[in-house]
């Protein structure tokens, strides 16, 4: 027999048990942690050019398919919300095809030139790269903003096109006479023609004529060059940089009227030629 008072059962063992590990538990401060990580995306991003024609890009006289080209391209960025301290905006341009990394950089917003205005929440930036003149293609402008420790936003992408799209001179205003009497006297005659380009008149490289004698051969010193350089003593050329081209040239006194062909013609620096004018003198004694 057990003695009175000394019995316990197993199921109060059992919860005096359960309080003492609730009870011997020490209760933990709490501290939540946040698994996001708060970094600006950018309300808006734009390119100062979306298309680039390499045909205006000159580094030579001549334009040639392996030009290397410097470009220079200013990109503006705004994020949202306004970037913390220490926190950037940031670009790579890679090429499309090959994804090769042309450039790559911060923008600022600091006030320094291209940027207007410091801290006024829009980051700018110069996008300076170098491409060949052949290299149809698109380019693709990644910017993004990343925090002080270079946790990325979500990035905008911008397209960059480039082509060649060179367009050929073109000649107007031909002035030059249909007879001239030589007789015995040293003579000349002051050949002019108009020059304009599309792309810009520093996109002409020559203005040229070619003439041929009555017989339909080719004169001596073929092709002839005309100028726009204002030296009036030399080319014959009255004003500098009006587009008009000049030669002023002496044909030798002939013994009969013989009548002599002239085909004037532009040429860029792409080698794309111009129409040809035609234009015919007939030279007496």
């Amino acid at each position: 027999m057990t003695p009175q008072g000394k019995h316990i059962s197993i199921s109060t063992i059992y919860f005096i048990l359960i309080f003492a590990i609730i009870g011997g538990c020490e209760k933990q401060p709490s501290h939540p942690i946040d698994s996001t990580i708060e970094v600006s995306s950018l309300q808006s991003a734009t390119l100062s050019l979306s298309t680039i024609n390499t045909d205006t890009i000159n580094v030579g006289p001549e334009r040639k398919p392996d030009d290397l080209l410097p470009i220079r391209l200013r990109a503006y960025a705004t994020p949202y919300p306004l970037s913390p301290e220490g926190a950037k905006t940031r670009f790579s341009l890679v090429l499309g095809e090959t994804q090769r990394i042309l450039a790559s950089g911060d923008l600022r917003n600091d006030g320094i030139a291209p940027d207007a205005i410091a801290s006024d929440g829009t980051f700018s930036g110069y996008v300076d790269f170098q491409i060949e003149r052949s290299a149809v293609s698109l380019l693709q402008l990644e910017l993004w903003s990343e925090d002080k420790n270079r946790n990325r936003g979500t990035s905008t992408i911008l397209s960059i096109t480039i082509i060649r799209s060179n367009q050929p001179p073109a000649l107007s205003n031909l002035a030059a006479p249909d007879t001239v009497p030589i007789g015995n006297q040293n003579r000349t005659i002051l050949l002019q023609v108009r020059a304009s380009d599309p792309d810009g008149q520093s996109d002409i490289r020559r203005v040229i004529f070619n003439s041929f004698r009555p017989d339909g051969s080719p004169s001596l010193g073929n092709p002839f060059s005309m100028f726009d350089d204002g030296d009036t003593a030399n080319s014959g050329d009255p004003v500098r940089g009006d587009g008009i081209f000049s030669l002023r040239v002496a044909p030798s006194p002939p013994t009969a009227s013989q009548t002599y062909r002239f085909e004037f013609q532009a040429f860029d620096r792409s080698n794309a030629g111009s129409n040809i004018i035609t234009h015919f003198i007939t030279i007496v004694p």
